[in-house]
């Protein structure tokens, strides 16, 4: 039995096209043979990370933070973010090299020499 209207159903096929092709912030499908990414930021609330090759997502996860890792210095919960993404993705990073990214600029604080 065929429950949906024909109109209907050339409205669906029209959306799974625009999703599916035309649109680039839509997720797609990971390739173990290309370079790949760790988005990674960091609130008071909770954690983000993406996993992205060649500028696409691959996929995304998040999760809040508690009381006390709200607490955190900012640079900690960056860091907090790309040990998250990367327990989140192991199953696409494992054995791989990632580069991690921020969104915003403090990491190179992080890494610069004392003079």
């Amino acid at each position: 039995m065929n429950f949906v209207p024909v109109s209907c159903k050339h409205r669906l096929n029209d959306i799974k096209k625009i999703l599916t092709e035309t649109s680039p912030g839509i997720l797609r499908h990971y390739d173990p043979k290309l370079p790949i990414g760790l988005q990674v930021d960091a609130s008071t609330s909770g954690l983000d990370a993406v996993l992205i090759q060649d500028s696409a997502q691959i996929a995304y996860a998040s999760r809040s933070l508690l009381e006390t890792k709200g607490r955190y210095a900012q640079i900690e919960k960056e860091l907090l973010a790309v040990v998250f993404g990367c327990e989140r993705f192991h199953q696409y990073i494992y054995a791989k090299v990632v580069s991690a990214e921020q969104t915003t600029g403090q990491w190179s604080q992080l890494f610069q020499t004392a003079r």
